[in-house]
């Protein structure tokens, strides 16, 4: 697997928009589970975290449930950008073989989270442009990372030389993406001051689901970007 991920020179390559978003389409009908359970625990522990600095609940035992379920969605989805990237390039996966992946670079890909957090927040803090870029450099920084084994740093790098030539690409997925999330947002706003349990999960849940392109999004970009590297390598 190594040696078909990494050995291949690396080229310069631009995405394709209709391509990507039929493999990212297909990425998220095959794996919505694990897609869906890594996003319903990412908005279950942001708004924790709302309520917790809101003062609406005690403070302690959010916070507690707040992070374990931020790392559960961070679990899930590292699991599932394994599984959809290496798919993307042929090769199939079994549930022991990403669990083995993920334990064996559980250690990078902490740091990598860390990492690409504070270049995000940092280049955001300066002006929101570096921030935004800097957040598109590194959207295949986690497949790297697991997929060619390498360490934090380099996943950073090898990141940003492999998107290159496909950030207006990205950008634009995104930015469709996040026109579909008005709809949630929308529905929140206007329902804020009437949120019943059962509506208030409603919301939640279509939140989710809308993100779930999102969480598969660095899978698919990566194994689009690696698989025309390989194609454009002489044999």
């Amino acid at each position: 697997m190594t040696d078909l991920l990494v050995n291949a020179p690396l080229r310069k390559q631009g995405l394709a928009l209709q391509s990507t978003f039929a493999a990212l389409f297909r990425a998220v009908r095959r794996d919505f589970g694990l897609l869906m359970l890594a996003s319903l625990c990412s908005e279950a522990a942001r708004q924790m975290m709302e309520l917790a600095a809101g003062g609406g609940s005690p403070g302690p035992s959010v916070l507690t449930m707040a992070v374990c379920l931020e790392l559960v969605a961070l679990v899930a989805g590292w699991v599932v950008t394994f599984i959809i990237a290496r798919r993307g390039l042929g090769l199939t996966t079994t549930a022991e073989e990403a669990a083995s992946a993920l334990l064996r670079r559980l250690p990078a890909l902490i740091a990598l989270t860390m990492l690409c957090g504070i270049a995000v927040l940092l280049g955001s803090i300066a002006l929101v442009i570096p921030g935004i870029l800097i957040a598109l450099n590194l959207t295949v920084a986690a497949p790297v990372c697991m997929l060619e084994e390498c360490s934090a740093l380099k996943s950073m790098s090898r990141s940003t030389a492999m998107v290159s030539g496909s950030r207006w690409t990205i950008l634009g997925i995104i930015v469709t993406i996040g026109m579909a999330l008005l709809i949630p947002m929308a529905l929140e706003i206007t329902t804020a001051n009437s949120l019943s349990g059962l509506s208030h999960a409603l919301v939640l849940s279509t939140r989710a689901l809308f993100h779930v392109p999102l969480i598969a999004l660095a899978g698919v970009v990566y194994a689009e970007l690696r698989a025309s590297e390989l194609a454009s390598t002489p044999r």
